[in-house]
């Protein structure tokens, strides 16, 4: 299949995502919030599964729909920041703060929320003490017979729009695309109930382009509360992460910026570039040198519900690693380390370890991948943030893309890295590093270019420019 032809799949199948109600003319729009921006984030890893079946571009020995969902759904222990809202609802009389909502906490989010729980201004209220990734709510919440009816014909008419495009599911995977749209009605439901409860002046979020979070921002638009969204990462999608949400967007750089401003923005979100929140402590930190202990490789999440595009592959990682193993082979002094994503096949990777026969000389680790990269002679990454960890640690970076599809992040055009499309160049990248050949053409003011622009600054201060810019958008003076 040529790229031409890929690109017209990842047209086609966002064009299913964000069009399927206009195939069947149905009105998608539910007491003023639009259900097909809410299933977007439903569809878009369904329909790129279902393209890739129907060209028979998916290995079924990897994945099946169930395993998809059900796997690697680890529930992250919240820090005592927040209020719980069962407290909150006995204190809301007494209350004279700026109430901030988290509908789902994240471990990035934590220097901003440590922040707005130190300042007496504010006040920060979720719902769980523990957030799962999971919609796990303990209020059984009633739900109307018209309701229940626009449901109903929700799913009818998007398995009708699947049917016109020639999509057709497995009978797991239409239980479960029914199943999860059911889900989606729960949670409009209840967190139209947990702002009518909380009546927070702003939601807070990491990332708003996915479950659970675009529900409350499109609710919380609808009833006059502000959103504000911190961005996720650097992403290794074209077209699905591309269009903002929130009314405030929290970015790291101008590369993101950029991509927000060629969509549509039919929000009008506005912009403010603060860096990253979460690399606040790295400007304390002395680049390391690349005469490590051993190689890198940080994957990027391969499984079908991450991995969203027809073109983009679930065995890609996979087959980057049986690449590096082959080269491995020839050096048998030297030592592998892989940090998977949680959301990847991390079983495929111990056979293809264990079908190489280099057990001795790999090691698989969860350790978070900053206190692996001061080691490392040099590391391997895909379109990934891990990439550009790299490059602020002053690592020499392979950036690896076996897929025919455009990859998403430019570091070979910022010569930041050596850039492989397969095996061959794989190679060569390695003998450059091991060799040292790489060194004589490395350009310090390159790195310094890329940093600026995907990050801005790595001065530790990115935490106090978003909290600024939130306290100018809620026109509330300083503390």
């Amino acid at each position: 299949m040529t790229k031409e032809m890929l690109k017209d799949l990842d047209n086609l199948a966002w064009n299913i995502v964000c069009n399927w109600y206009k195939d069947v003319d149905f009105d998608p729009i539910y007491e003023g919030v639009d259900f097909s921006l809410l299933l977007r984030s439903v569809l878009r890893s369904r329909v790129g599964r279902a393209v890739r079946l129907k060209n028979n571009f998916i290995n079924k020995n990897i994945i099946t729909a169930n395993q998809v969902e059900d796997a690697r759904i680890k529930s992250q222990d919240k820090p005592n920041l927040f209020q719980s809202l069962m407290t909150f609802c006995k204190l809301k009389t007494n209350i004279r703060k700026h109430v901030c909502y988290i509908p789902q906490y994240a471990r990035p989010l934590h220097s901003l929320c440590s922040e707005l729980f130190d300042d007496k201004t504010f006040l920060c209220v979720t719902r769980d003490a523990n957030i799962s990734n999971r919609f796990v709510y303990p209020l059984r919440v009633r739900k109307s017979r018209q309701f229940l009816d626009f449901m109903k014909r929700l799913c009818v008419a998007i398995h009708q729009s699947f049917e016109y495009h020639g999509i057709i599911l497995e009978d797991s995977e239409r239980d479960l695309l029914d199943f999860r749209i059911y889900e989606l009605g729960d949670l409009f439901i209840k967190a139209k109930y947990d702002l009518n409860i909380v009546k927070p002046d702003f939601i807070l979020c990491y990332s708003d382009e996915s479950l659970p979070q675009i529900c409350y921002v499109l609710l919380a638009k609808k009833m006059g509360i502000k959103t504000i969204s911190l961005q996720h990462g650097l992403d290794c999608e074209l077209l699905y992460l591309d269009e903002p949400y929130s009314d405030l967007m929290l970015l790291w750089g101008k590369y993101r910026q950029d991509r927000y401003e060629k969509s549509q923005n039919i929000f009008g979100s506005e912009f403010e570039i603060i860096g990253n929140p979460e690399y606040d402590d790295f400007c304390q930190m002395v680049p390391t040198k690349n005469d490590g202990k051993y190689w890198l490789y940080v994957t990027r999440p391969h499984s079908s519900d991450k991995c969203y595009s027809p073109s983009r592959l679930e065995t890609e990682g996979v087959v980057i690693l049986n690449e590096i193993l082959k080269v491995l082979k020839d050096y048998p002094n030297e030592m592998l380390i892989i940090k998977p994503h949680p959301y990847d096949y991390l079983e495929e990777y111990k056979k293809a370890i264990s079908c190489s026969g280099l057990g001795e000389q790999v090691e698989i680790t969860n350790k978070p991948p900053v206190k692996l990269y001061g080691d490392a002679k040099f590391v391997i990454s895909e379109d990934s943030t891990a990439g550009l960890e790299a490059v602020i640690f002053n690592k020499h970076l392979l950036h690896v893309h076996f897929a025919l599809s455009p990859y998403t992040i430019p570091f070979k055009e910022y010569d930041v890295g050596l850039f492989a499309a397969d095996g061959e160049e794989l190679r060569q990248g390695v003998e450059k590093f091991i060799s040292k050949e790489y060194n004589t053409i490395f350009d310090e003011s390159k790195r310094r270019q890329f940093i600026e622009d995907f990050l801005y600054r790595l001065d530790g201060e990115s935490t106090n420019r978003a909290i600024n810019k939130i306290r100018k958008h809620l026109n509330c003076g300083s503390s």
